[in-house]
């Protein structure tokens, strides 16, 4: 009885001291990466002040034709203001009277015409050799405009449709940003793009309204939250724009709110922005390719010539919009599956069309144009960037301190007063005197601006219409060192952090090998003081130009290979090591000694190369196929052989049905019924049994079109039964640590599924790759644990994710039971679907310290690749949101892994 009770009393601890390790680990990996975050995604210096009508720029506009050009014939309008008019002689005469913009949002160029040009006719071109996919649906209405001769004889000038180059990351929160300030946006500023605060650097919406220019908008409320001084009851309306299964909610709103306004003749605004939203949340929902886009886009058509019927009657002489401008454009395009957010083509390219009808244009410009016989649009794409400065010009305001653009030549030709080269003048002291304030705050040195100061001078030096070319140069060549430049490194505090990361490895290697009694503290001691350096450092840095930072780096490097090397001569590590090739198990297993950390250290190694990363989910496929072949081949007894070729058959399986999933949607609806009823049969409890089949009701209802059925009732039902067969679960006595953690897995299990498309199959084939690997004790050893992990990194790439933000399924997961947005619960809901196998992985090895260690490794290689290529061409388009997703792969696992060694304390 003694003894019982002492040995029940020493797993007590050890089960505590378990939990206390797994929740130090945890605890480190958050400081630790948030400390790397905070070093490497550093927001560039923003400077907070503003242009004004003051700026003395007058004097260097003025060229051999002896002119004030800012003086010249501007446009008359009722509504110019004092401030206004004082800007002429600063900034130029304004050129346009009223500036009605159209956003329409996810219009890719080729969904706006199809007319094609240059290169992209070449794209066009080997993209249907590589693609049997027929062209997406198009607008008809822009192309009519162009081509239509009635418009032409009312005096109606046009671009073509162009490529309007967005900036990654291309979400609406941040192409609006940049297009109102003309500045370069933060790969950080990704983790906003679903709530935006308010832009507080100078942009073309606060110099409107500085200047007495009446701006209103009509649709997404972004624009509300970004500039809140819009939100004017009486000229604006935005519309909640979350809920991406509202299709046409927002663009009625606007359609209700513009035409009333072009229809009855209001006079009373001077720039008005219509922002439809139907052909963005179409996208994510159906496709580009859908009949449901095919839809939308006629929709858009039907609204396009109303407002260019409006338009071009209104813009004649004596109209209420004489002198206006039109413009028509994508804040970002999308993928063929209606994602956006990265950087591929089908992103950035959005679409850009302008019209209007010229008058009074300033006599020198029509000469120039006479002589030049110059087309209206001589570029075939534009950068968003460049649209802050030339509307500001073309309005006759100051041009956003922060911005970078470059006045674009062909909205200039279109509808400006005055010399072209005169702009370009005034635009490019403005980003002389935003670089000069830049390197005066130590963002950008001497060294750097001295080619460009050179650049400048001569440029500046040469009168007339042949500085247009230098200037331009200049231009595009400054923009080209801000965007090089758009980010600074904490390189100190990423080191720091990197060294916290490696001391976690080797503590979790020595809680693996089940001795921390001697080093707990001393290692514990090491990497609080690692993680307080790196928070020092990246604050220093800020704070202190770096000179403290410094200082911490050199002793948390110090602190750091002391550790390691104290840990490194003990017997601990060397025991950890042993332990992995011996294998701690049942000597019958199939899996041959070593061979999971072999590939899970050969996993995190290819995550040094930008093609490995590309190709992450082949070589995770490859290598854990690889070991289980070998497994079967050198099994030493045929009962383990069996488990490795269920294991075999289970991955390959799961991973055609993956492949077939839209191809043949009825028969993955098939396989995953089966995989639902197996489900049910095998779980103890009706609750969870009736969730299943649920579930497979669910898929039924929506494959056949009974979407209300389908997707929102039986899922909530599902939900519900899942939910109380897992409280009564928790509450029986009876129960075991690993017997609760697999019931606890199946909410998440379900939340997967249910987004059908191969889902179930997929959850049943991890299961039972976990019930193959686990047998006979095979669990307990290094080796299936490391198996396991890989398992789940093949089970996030056949659930069709990918470390890319475009491929998160927010619309397809997010919303499964519920029609309305909400932040938290969309978001749980999409982190279970993203992150879900990771979470799974580790509540079936419950109270495994192990199962930390190989997502560590490659979450370690990542961040230290990443602090490598940090200047790379790639860093912010492939490895930063690598790292991010690592960071997170990393986190569940050790947050789960904490839930099942708290589970263990009812064995």
């Amino acid at each position: 009885m003694a003894f019982e009770a002492s040995s029940h009393l020493t797993c007590r601890r050890r089960h505590s001291r378990r939990r206390l390790d797994i929740f130090l680990i945890l605890a480190v990996h958050v400081l630790a990466l948030s400390g790397f975050i905070l070093a490497f995604f550093l927001s560039r210096s923003d400077v907070t002040l503003s242009s004004s009508c003051r700026d003395p720029l007058d004097v260097l506009v003025r060229d051999a034709l002896g002119d004030a050009l800012g003086d010249g014939e501007g446009i008359s309008t009722s509504s110019s203001s004092s401030s206004s008019t004082s800007c002429a002689r600063t900034w130029g005469a304004r050129s346009v009277s009223k500036v009605l913009v159209v956003v329409i949002d996810a219009l890719r160029r080729d969904l706006a015409t199809a007319a094609t040009t240059g290169t992209t006719q070449q794209h066009n071109n080997a993209q249907r050799r590589s693609s049997p996919k027929t062209p997406p649906p198009r607008l008809k209405s822009i192309d009519e405009v162009i081509e239509n001769a009635l418009y032409k004889n009312k005096g109606l000038a046009t671009t073509r449709v162009r490529k309007f180059i967005a900036d990654p990351p291309t979400t609406t929160v941040q192409r609006l940003k940049g297009i109102a300030t003309g500045a370069v946006p933060a790969f950080v500023d990704i983790t906003k793009s679903f709530g935006g605060s308010a832009v507080t650097t100078d942009n073309v919406v606060a110099q409107c309204l500085a200047h007495g220019l009446r701006v209103r908008f009509f649709g997404d409320e972004a624009w509300g939250e970004l500039f809140p001084s819009l939100l004017d009851a009486n000229t604006s309306r935005p519309f909640p724009s979350l809920n991406v299964r509202d299709l046409h909610g927002v663009d009625r709103g606007v359609r209700s709110s513009l035409f009333p306004m072009l229809e009855d003749g209001d006079n009373d605004w001077d720039v008005a922005i219509a922002h439809y939203l139907g052909v963005d949340h179409v996208g994510h929902i159906h496709g580009v390719h859908s009949d449901a886009m095919k839809s939308k886009l006629e929709e858009m058509d039907d609204d396009l010539r109303r407002i260019f019927s409006h338009f071009v009657r209104m813009a004649q002489p004596g109209g209420s919009l004489e002198g206006g401008l039109l413009l028509v454009l994508g804040d970002h395009g999308q993928t063929d599956g209606g994602d956006h957010g990265g950087g591929t083509p089908p992103e950035v390219d959005a679409a850009l069309f302008a019209a209007a009808v010229p008058s009074n244009k300033h006599a020198i410009m029509q000469k120039e144009e006479e002589e030049e016989k110059v087309v209206v649009d001589d570029d075939e794409s534009m950068p968003q960037i460049d649209l802050a400065p030339t509307l500001a010009l073309l309005l006759g305001i100051p041009v956003p301190y922060t911005s970078v653009g470059r006045v674009d030549r062909a909205l200039w030709r279109l509808a400006g007063r005055t010399p072209y080269h005169a702009a370009l003048r005034r635009n490019a002291w403005q980003v002389k005197r935003y670089l000069d304030t830049q390197m005066s705050a130590g963002a950008l040195s001497a060294s750097e601006l001295a080619s460009l100061r050179e650049e400048y001078t001569n440029a500046t030096s040469i009168s007339g219409r042949e500085a247009e070319a230098p200037l331009r140069e200049y231009l595009a060549n400054a923009a080209a060192l801000v965007t090089a430049k758009w980010v600074a490194f904490d390189l100190p505090g990423m080191l720091a952090s990197i060294a916290a990361l490696l001391l976690s490895l080797e503590f979790a290697a020595m809680c693996a090998a089940g001795e921390t009694n001697a080093t707990t503290t001393t290692t514990t001691t090491m990497t609080i003081l690692s993680l307080w350096a790196a928070g020092v450092s990246a604050t220093s840095y800020v704070l202190f130009r770096g000179g403290v930072a410094i200082s911490a780096a050199l002793g948390a490097c110090a602190m750091a290979a002391r550790a390691l090397a104290d840990q490194m001569l003990t017997t601990t590590t060397t025991k950890f090591f042993d332990s992995v090739f011996r294998g701690c198990g049942d000597v019958s297993t199939a899996i041959p000694r070593g061979a999971g950390v072999v590939a899970a250290v050969v996993h995190a190694v290819a995550l040094t190369s930008s093609s490995f990363i590309d190709e992450e989910a082949v070589v995770v496929e490859y290598l854990l196929q690889s070991v289980l072949l070998a497994s079967f081949l050198l099994g030493e007894s045929s009962k383990s052989r069996g488990w490795v070729a269920v294991a075999l058959v289970a991955g390959w399986s799961s991973r055609a049905l993956a492949e077939e999933a839209s191809n043949s949607p009825l028969l993955v609806l098939v396989i995953n019924c089966a995989a639902a009823i197996a489900g049910a049969i095998c779980w103890h409890g009706w609750t969870l049994r009736i969730s299943c089949l649920c579930a497979c009701a669910s898929w039924t209802f929506v494959h056949f079109g009974n979407d209300a059925v389908g997707r929102l009732l039986l899922p909530k039902v599902a939900y519900l039964c899942c939910l109380v067969g897992v409280v009564l679960d928790a509450r029986r006595k009876h129960t075991n640590a690993r017997w609760l953690a697999r019931h606890l897995s199946v909410p998440i299990a379900l939340v997967i599924g249910l987004r059908g498309a191969g889902g179930a199959a997929s959850v049943a084939s991890l299961f039972v790759f976990e019930m193959c690997i686990m047998q006979r004790g095979v669990a307990s050893t290094v080796d299936a644990t490391f198996l396991l992990q890989l398992a789940a990194s093949r089970f996030f790439f056949q659930t069709d994710h990918a470390c890319k933000f475009a491929r998160l399924h927010l619309t397809t997961a997010a919303f499964v039971g519920f029609d309305g947005f909400s932040f938290v619960r969309c978001g749980a809901m999409l982190w279970m679907n993203t992150y879900g196998g990771f979470a799974l992985a580790s509540l079936l090895l419950c109270d495994d310290v192990v199962v930390v260690i190989p997502r560590l490794m490659t979450c370690l290689v990542t961040t230290a690749f990443l602090s490598i290529q940090r200047r790379h061409l790639f860093a912010f388009d492939r490895f930063a949101p690598k790292f991010m997703f690592e960071f997170c792969m990393l986190l569940t696992t050790d947050m789960f892994a904490w839930v099942g060694s708290l589970l263990s304390s009812r064995d």
